[in-house]
C-alpha cells in the first residue's frame, strides 16, 4: 500500500512513535460533523496499547491536529494473521471478484506463508490462468484487500505448474467453518429475478453470512428471509414539470430486513414507479431472496445499510449455515436485577384505542430501552448507562444501571447526559452487565428512539464480541413516528414528541427517563397503527 500524505504527516508529528499502528481508512459522519480515523493494530500489541491511555491521547491529539477545526475520533481495529485467517480473506476476495477462480482454489494451488513481517500468497495454475492473472488487475486488487486487513507486508505471486487433478473441487466449503476464519458462505438455489437496476441476469457468488459483514464494500452478496417491508417516497431531484422524461415528482423506495439466521440487515432498493407495486407484492414476509449490492456506513446513523442492485428469489440451504458459537441465556441475574415498575404518569387506559393497544401487547414481549454512551460514533463508543422496561403479560419490570467504561468519559458526552467519571467509578463493567441485559431482553422485541440507527447496532456489536447475539426484532419509534405522525410540524426528536403529546420527560438524555417517554410514544404509535389496519 502506497504511503499517503496523512501517514507521512502522522509519522512526522508523532516522531514515528506509533509504528504498531497502520492507517486503514477514515469515515466522515455528516450528521455529527465528525471524522473517524481507523488504525489497524496487531493482536499482540493491542492489550498493552489499550492499557496506555496516555499513548491513546497522543494519537488522538496528533490526528486532531492534522485536521484542525474538524471534530475527530480514532478507532483501533485489532488484527491477527495466521494461515487460516489469511486463506479465508483471500477466498473472500475471489468469491467477490472472480467466481471461476474461487471455485478452483484448493490447498495445492493456494499456498500461504505467514510471518510477523510478511504474508506471501502464491497462486499455482497452468500457463493460461497465470497469464490472465498477471495481465489483469486481480492480483493488485488482492494485495490491496489484504493490506487493508493485516499489518504485514503483502507479497502476491503466480507460479506456472500442472494442476492437481485429485484436489478437492469444493475445498472452499470446509474453510468456511474454520474457527476464527472470516469467510463463511451460504449455499442457495437461485430462482427468478425480482428486481435489477441494470442488466444483471444472474448472481454467481455465494452469499456471505450477514453477521460477518464488518466493513463497507461493493458487490456484496447476502441472502435471507424478508420481513418488515415498508414503502416510502422521496423527491425526484431530476423532476421538471416541463419535461415528461424527467419522471414523476416523487419516486418509490422500498426498505425491508433480510435474515439468514446469523443476523439481520436493513435493505433498500429504488424500483421504478411502474415496478414498485409488483415488487412490493413479491417481497412478502418469509420470502427467501438473494441480493447483490453495496454495503455502506450511513452518514446519518453510523450503522451499515445495504442498497441492492438486484434481487432474486432463492431457496436457502440452511444446512450450509453453521450455528454461531453463542452463549446461552443465563439462568439467573448476577449483577443487575430487574425490579417491578410503575410509570410516573397514569396511563390513559380509557383513551380512544388504548384498550386495543393493551390487548395487542398482552400476548407479546417488548423491551423499550435506551443507552447513554461515551460518544455518538457507533463503531467505537462505549456504553455508560442502560435503562429499559420490559412489558409482558400486562406486567412492567425495569432494568437500570450505570456502566463503567474502559477509559475517561469525554466532557462532551458528560455535558449531554450528565454522567461523569465520578458517577461511574464504582459501577459494574459491561462484561458483568451484558449477560443480565441479554437475559432481560430474551425473546422480546426491542423498542427505542433511533434504535435501528444507534442503540441496537451498539448492543449487537458489543454483544457479538462477547458471545451474546441480540438478534431480536426491532421497532424504531423515530422511523415509526415519521410514518404514523405525519402532522408533526417540528422535528421528530424524542424531546419534541414528548412535549407535543404531554409525556413525562423530566431528565432528557438519562436512560430511564428517555425510556419512559419512548414507551408512551410507542403506545401512541401502536394506537394509530392498529386504527389504520381496521
Amino acid at each position: 500500500m502506497e504511503t499517503c500524505k496523512f501517514v507521512e504527516e502522522f509519522t512526522r508529528v508523532t516522531n514515528g512513535e506509533f509504528g504498531m499502528l497502520k492507517f486503514c481508512g477514515a469515515t466522515y459522519y455528516k450528521a455529527t460533523a465528525q471524522l473517524t480515523v481507523r488504525f489497524l493494530i496487531s493482536a499482540f500489541d493491542y492489550k498493552s496499547f489499550m492499557d496506555d491511555p496516555e499513548a491513546q491521547k497522543r494519537v488522538e491529539s496528533a490526528v486532531a491536529g492534522l485536521f484542525g477545526g474538524l471534530k475527530t475520533s480514532v478507532q483501533y481495529i485489532k488484527t491477527y494473521a495466521d494461515d487460516a485467517v489469511v486463506r479465508n480473506k483471500t477466498l473472500e476476495f475471489f468469491n467477490a471478484n472472480n467466481s471461476m477462480l474461487f471455485k478452483r482454489l484448493n490447498p495445492s494451488n493456494l499456498i500461504i506463508t505467514t510471518s510477523d513481517d510478511i504474508i506471501k500468497i502464491e497462486l499455482r495454475f497452468d500457463a493460461a490462468i497465470c497469464k490472465m492473472l498477471n495481465t489483469g488487475n486481480l492480483l493488485e486488487g488482492l494485495k490491496s484487500a489484504l493490506e487493508r486487513a493485516f499489518m504485514q507486508r503483502i507479497d502476491v505471486s503466480t507460479v506456472e505448474c500442472e494442476l492437481d487433478k485429485n484436489a478437492e473441487e469444493e475445498y472452499f466449503k470446509s474453510t468456511t467453518v474454520q474457527s476464527g476464519a472470516s469467510l463463511r458462505l451460504v449455499e442457495i438455489k437461485l430462482g427468478e429475478k425480482l428486481y435489477a437496476r441494470s442488466k444483471i441476469e444472474n448472481i454467481n457468488q455465494m452469499p456471505n453470512y450477514i453477521i460477518d459483514i464488518k466493513s463497507a464494500g461493493e458487490n456484496i452478496v447476502l441472502c435471507g428471509k424478508v420481513s418488515g417491508l415498508t414503502r416510502r417516497k422521496f423527491k425526484n431531484k431530476r423532476y421538471d414539470p416541463n419535461d415528461k422524461k424527467s419522471g414523476p415528482e416523487e419516486l418509490p423506495l422500498l426498505s425491508f430486513f433480510i435474515d439468514d439466521t446469523t443476523g439481520k440487515m436493513e435493505t433498500v432498493c429504488f424500483p421504478k414507479a411502474e415496478e414498485a407495486d409488483k415488487l412490493e407484492e413479491k417481497l412478502r414476509d418469509g420470502t427467501e431472496v438473494t441480493c447483490i449490492g453495496k454495503v455502506a456506513t450511513s452518514n446519518f446513523s453510523g450503522m451499515f445499510n445495504y442498497t441492492v442492485n438486484a434481487i432474486f428469489s432463492c431457496e436457502i440451504v440452511y444446512d450450509s449455515i453453521h450455528a454461531m458459537e453463542r452463549k446461552p441465556i443465563p439462568e439467573r441475574y448476577e449483577c443487575v436485577r430487574p425490579t417491578p415498575y410503575k410509570t410516573v404518569r397514569e396511563q390513559g387506559f380509557l383513551d380512544d384505542g388504548m384498550a386495543t393497544v393493551d390487548e395487542y401487547m398482552a400476548d407479546k414481549a417488548f423491551v423499550v430501552f435506551d443507552l447513554e454512551t461515551t460518544s455518538t460514533d457507533v463503531p467505537t463508543t462505549e456504553i455508560i448507562e442502560i435503562g429499559a422496561l420490559r412489558i409482558e403479560k400486562g406486567e412492567i419490570t425495569a432494568f437500570s444501571t450505570l456502566v463503567k467504561p474502559s477509559g475517561h468519559i469525554p466532557e462532551g458526552a458528560s455535558k449531554v447526559n450528565h454522567i461523569t467519571d465520578d458517577l461511574v467509578a464504582f459501577a459494574p463493567s459491561i462484561d458483568k452487565v451484558l449477560p443480565d441485559f441479554y437475559k432481560f431482553t430474551a425473546e422480546a422485541t426491542l423498542v427505542g428512539h433511533n434504535a435501528a440507527g444507534f442503540d441496537v447496532p451498539i448492543v449487537r456489536r458489543i454483544g457479538a464480541e462477547k458471545g451474546y447475539y441480540f438478534d431480536n426484532d426491532v421497532e424504531d419509534t423515530l422511523q415509526l413516528a415519521r410514518q404514523y405522525i405525519p402532522e408533526k410540524k417540528g422535528g421528530y426528536s424524542l424531546e419534541s414528541l414528548a412535549k407535543e403529546f404531554g409525556y413525562t420527560h423530566s431528565q432528557a438524555h438519562r436512560a430511564l427517563s428517555d425510556v419512559e417517554a419512548t414507551y408512551e410514544l410507542f403506545r401512541e404509535i401502536l394506537r394509530r397503527r392498529l386504527q389504520k389496519r381496521r
